[in-house]
């Protein structure tokens, strides 16, 4: 879920470089930093899918 998140969360930030004109963000090292955002607001929450 996570990596997921990070990857959305990155993709659509590339858009916003593209339309704005910006110079685009890296990819890769940008997406490490998002991803390890979003486990820090996932912690403690249960897995998708997991027992009650």
């Amino acid at each position: 879920m996570t990596s997921v998140s990070g990857g959305w969360h990155m993709h659509l930030g590339l858009l916003e470089d593209l339309l704005s004109g910006s110079a685009r963000r890296g990819f890769w090292s940008g997406h490490a930093k998002l991803e390890a955002e979003y486990a820090a607001r996932y912690a403690g929450l249960p897995e998708p899918g997991g027992a009650d």
